[in-house]
């Protein structure tokens, strides 16, 4: 691996001396592959694996397979996530263990593609709500597509810029901004990265980084956890954007217990009196790629601002007959608000509905849980998030239960067998795992696997 001389001399003003020849031996080592389970799915962990010290669902393979091949995957059984980037949930879990807000709210400012996300969604469960935003729009579709299949209704994935939520004031909890930047903890993984770098572009990012922060903060709440990552390694991206914020904002730091013989290193900032510690992945030290993260917490806080804004809400409340129908559809329904946009029902978990009516006064939202289907002349047509979704009831629909083979050509959106499915709407699982719709009229099969979503080199 050619290295630019600029990015030599930044990684050794990061490590001591001694362990500088380890780090670039191990830049030049294949990475390593790793998933991360869905805790609500049953997905059983994979065979041989190892298990990721700071992650009770994070597994490191023995090798990276095919994951396209597998409808598991499809299906948001296991999100494919490096084993570093999992320690940020670790630092969330532990955050929202100290908060006494019964139902938390979270946003994750830079979360496409969805791992981060998606890892907060389970941390959240059905107590909080996390807004998942990416201002780039082709970005967000891909985020809203994976936050579909991991299917725990507690996430509104938008498409706004950082002043947007700052406009908001102190609504979020929590907040994750995992900043756009150089990339450097990538370079074994992601040639690309390599190539952009320069020393012009440290500086680009490091700007960007603070903008970001600067722009949203006011989105915090008074005491509220902000969690500042990067994928890279120098210090002007990291520890001096992590002395910035706490000198510009008033924080406090949050320092957290690592799992024992976990490798991570740990650096210190002095800012305002007080020591914020900063934790480092380094691919010499750590299985995975690189990683920096600060927790600081917020001491003084903007004002609340009213869910009443200028725009007219496009939520409608369902009428009492689509109401009572829908619900029939949902476990647990009591934990849910219905209402409709536009041709579609969607149902929202009653403590998510103050935030949902927020983010529709503010933000341009993507996808808002939990998108159930539509009613077309008194029978419910059922959208594909609704197969996906943990909410939805075990009996309402008969199972068919499909091997490797059949998953896979359901998923190309082939033809189905007739003889594996009841009459009407079945619900297609594999390995037990829900994967979709398909509805059998006599002798066809009509398979509702999104035509979007339809896999073409499976």
């Amino acid at each position: 691996m050619n290295l630019p001389v600029a990015f030599i001399d930044s990684i050794k003003e990061v490590l001591p001396a001694g362990e500088c020849d380890s780090f670039f031996e191990a830049l030049g080592r294949e990475s390593s592959c790793s998933v991360r389970l869905n805790p609500f799915k049953g997905c059983a962990a994979p065979d041989g694996a190892a298990p990721v010290a700071w992650c009770d669902e994070g597994f490191i393979l023995k090798e990276r397979p095919s994951f396209t091949l597998d409808p598991a995957f499809h299906a948001g059984g296991y999100y494919v996530q490096e084993s570093a980037s999992m320690f940020v949930g670790y630092l969330a879990q532990k955050a929202l263990e100290t908060m006494d807000a019964p139902s938390p709210c979270v946003l994750d400012l830079c979360a496409a593609p969805g791992g981060k996300s998606t890892h907060l969604s389970s941390l959240l469960a059905d107590r909080g709500t996390l807004v998942a935003n990416e201002v780039v729009r082709g970005r967000a579709m891909v985020l809203a597509d994976n936050i579909r299949k991991w299917g725990l209704a507690n996430t509104i994935v938008t498409s706004s810029d950082p002043a947007a939520f700052g406009a908001m004031g102190g609504v979020f909890d929590m907040m994750l901004i995992d900043a756009p930047c150089s990339g450097e903890g990538m370079f074994r993984k992601e040639p690309q990265a390599l190539e952009q770098w320069s020393p012009d572009n440290v500086e680009l990012c490091a700007r960007r980084g603070r903008r970001i922060v600067a722009d949203a903060w006011d989105a915090l709440a008074e005491g509220g956890v902000l969690i500042y990552s990067t994928c890279t390694y120098n210090r002007h991206e990291n520890e001096e954007t992590v002395g910035w914020i706490a000198s510009t904002f008033g924080t406090e730091p949050v320092s957290v217990a690592l799992p024992a013989d976990s490798g991570i290193m740990v650096t210190e900032v002095s800012a305002g009196g007080a020591s914020y510690s900063c934790y480092r992945f380094m691919p010499h030290r750590t299985d995975g790629e690189g990683l920096f993260v600060c927790l600081m917490r917020k001491c003084s806080g903007g004002v609340m601002v009213s869910g009443s804004g200028h725009r007219r809400s496009p939520l409608a409340q369902c009428s009492k007959k689509d109401e009572s129908l829908l619900r029939s559809y949902l476990r647990e329904d009591g934990r849910f608000e219905l209402f409709s946009f536009k041709d579609s029902f969607y149902g929202c978990l009653s403590h998510s509905r103050p935030l949902l009516k927020m983010a529709v006064q503010h933000l341009q939202i993507i996808y808002s849980p939990l998108l159930m289907g539509g009613i077309i002349r008194d029978e419910f047509k059922p959208a594909h998030p609704l197969a996906l979704s943990p909410w939805l009831h075990e009996g309402r629909y008969p199972f068919s239960d499909l091997d490797l083979d059949a998953a896979r050509d359901y998923l190309r959106r082939n033809t189905c067998d007739a003889s594996s499915f009841a009459d009407g709407v079945s619900l297609v699982r594999f390995d037990g795992l829900p994967i979709g719709f398909a509805k059998r009229i006599g002798g066809r099969v009509n398979n509702m696997y999104p035509k979007e979503l339809r896999v073409v080199n499976l």
